[in-house]
C-alpha cells in the first residue's frame, strides 16, 4: 500500500457518502489516500460495459435529433483541485444548445440516492474547469439521471448558495483528512469492497452464522 501524494477523490465514491449509500466510510477514505492491490472482483465488467454503453449511445443519438451538441464520456474526463485534495469525474453526457448546458449520467442498475449526488457533483464542478472558463460556456444547472427501464430523475444545483453544498464542502474533508475515519466492517459492507485484509486487518470475509436461543 501507497500513500498518495495528495488526496484524490473519484465523484462516485464522494457521492456515495453524501447519500449516505457507504456505511464504512473508512473504505473510501484508504481509496483517497492510498494506491493499493485491488481484490479481484466477480463483477461481469464486459455486460455492464455493453449495456451501459448501449445507454448512453441511445440517449446521445436522441439528444443529437433535438439539436444537441453532444460529448461523450473521456471528453468529459475532469480532475479538479481544490483546498482539501482533488475530485474527479467522467459524466456520460454533456450536451450543449442555445446556451443550455445540461448533464446525463445513465445507469444500469438499481436506482440509489447516490445517483443524483454524483450528477450533483458534476454540476458544481465543470464551471470550474480551465477549460470552460476560458470557452466563457454557460454554468450547468440542471442535470437527468437516465435509467436502464427508461425512468429518469432530475437533479438540480442551485449554485453557492444550495443547501447540499455544506455536505459536499464536509464530505471531501472527511475523506481528505489526515487521520482515518472509524471502520464499520460488516459481511454486506465489506464483501463488496476492494480492499484487500492485509490493508484493512478488520474486513470480514464470512456471513456471521445464525445465533441460536431458547425464548422461542
Amino acid at each position: 500500500m501507497e500513500r498518495r501524494p495528495s488526496p484524490y477523490v473519484w465523484a462516485t465514491w464522494a457521492a456515495k457518502v453524501m447519500a449516505g449509500d457507504a456505511n464504512c466510510l473508512f473504505a473510501y477514505w484508504l481509496r483517497a489516500n492510498y494506491r493499493y492491490a485491488k481484490l479481484p472482483s466477480s463483477f461481469d465488467l464486459a455486460r455492464w460495459t455493453a449495456d451501459h454503453t448501449a445507454l448512453v449511445q441511445k440517449q446521445a443519438e436522441s439528444l443529437r435529433d433535438q439539436g444537441w451538441e453532444v460529448k461523450l464520456e473521456s471528453e468529459n474526463s475532469f480532475n479538479l483541485q481544490g483546498r482539501s485534495g482533488t475530485i474527479g469525474g467522467k459524466p456520460d453526457i454533456v450536451a450543449f444548445r442555445d446556451g443550455e448546458v445540461r448533464v446525463w449520467d445513465a445507469k444500469t442498475g438499481k436506482q440509489r440516492h447516490s445517483d443524483s449526488m454524483q450528477v450533483w457533483i458534476y454540476l458544481v464542478c465543470l464551471p470550474h474547469l480551465v477549460e470552460w472558463s476560458y470557452k466563457k460556456l454557460p454554468k450547468p444547472k440542471a442535470g437527468t439521471v437516465l435509467y436502464a427501464d427508461g425512468t429518469a430523475t432530475e437533479v438540480l444545483f442551485q449554485g453557492k448558495e444550495d443547501p447540499l453544498m455544506p455536505k459536499f464542502q464536509s464530505t471531501m474533508a472527511l475523506l481528505a483528512k489526515e487521520s482515518a475515519p472509524v471502520k464499520s466492517p460488516s459481511f454486506e459492507e465489506c464483501r463488496f469492497c476492494d480492499i484487500p485484509k492485509e490493508d484493512c486487518p478488520d474486513r470480514v470475509e464470512e456471513q456471521p452464522k445464525a445465533a441460536t436461543t431458547d425464548l422461542f
